[in-house]
């Protein structure tokens, strides 16, 4: 396989379209991570129970709740 090597600066359009490749493999690495962890689908799996069963609030209900509160 042989490699070109680029002789001219990369432009704003190719600057972009790294970035979102970047972005898209980061996601890629994400998604992977999630699912080699057990801890992390059981919570998500639990998650997803309690949206489907109605026990979930929106995030402005949350924050009035919390007004005085400090999360850690």
């Amino acid at each position: 396989m042989s490699v070109k090597l680029i002789k001219e600066p990369l432009t704003e359009e190719d600057v972009r379209r790294l970035e979102d490749f970047r972005n898209m493999l980061e996601e890629i690495i994400e998604t992977v991570d999630l699912l080699l962890n057990p801890e992390a689908l059981e919570g998500l799996a639990e998650a997803e129970k309690d949206a489907e069963e109605g026990r979930i609030r929106d995030w402005d209900e949350s924050m009035k709740d919390s007004r005085g509160k400090v999360f850690l």
